[in-house]
């Protein structure tokens, strides 16, 4: 009985520990696809598409902000770089916390490209653990952006 209860102090006070996730994800494992169409229309079906999947847009921003912006035939692309708000989901254990920027960069004849960067940051008691891949959830938004995009 006494080994119990104190595993269970040691899980009760393991959860006060901060976590802070980063508004602004570098590139450090972007998925990246262009897609044919207007910058509006690109811009559009990927903020539907964020809707779709639950994610809710925070801010929006000038990714000149963040980094240096490519610029191509002597000019500035549009482009934008969207925040979304920090989804949680807690386990018996710890604690993990989601984030997805887009950035979205007008391209040449009728094109933009649209980056997907991914983050998560698991906490297990005081151990944090950070990820910056998802294949899988990427495949379905760059799907469901082009599924909008031909409606």
């Amino acid at each position: 009985m006494k080994r119990l209860s104190v595993f269970i102090a040691v899980l009760f006070f393991s959860g006060c520990a901060s976590i802070t996730v980063p508004n602004y994800i570098q590139d450090d494992h972007p998925y990246k696809k262009k897609f044919y169409g207007s910058y509006d229309d690109i811009l559009n079906a990927t903020t539907q598409m964020l809707m779709d999947f639950g994610w809710e847009i925070s801010n929006s921003n000038d990714p000149n902000v963040y980094e240096r912006v490519a610029v191509s035939n002597g000019k500035e692309d549009e482009c934008v770089l969207l925040f979304t708000e920090i989804r949680q989901s807690s386990w018996f254990i710890g604690s993990r916390y989601n984030r997805v920027n887009i950035y979205i960069r007008s391209g040449a004849s009728n094109t933009a490209d649209v980056e997907i960067r991914y983050m998560t940051i698991t906490s297990i008691f005081f151990k944090q653990f950070k990820s910056f891949k998802n294949n899988a959830m990427a495949e379905r938004m760059f799907t469901r952006i082009h599924d909008l995009l031909i409606q």
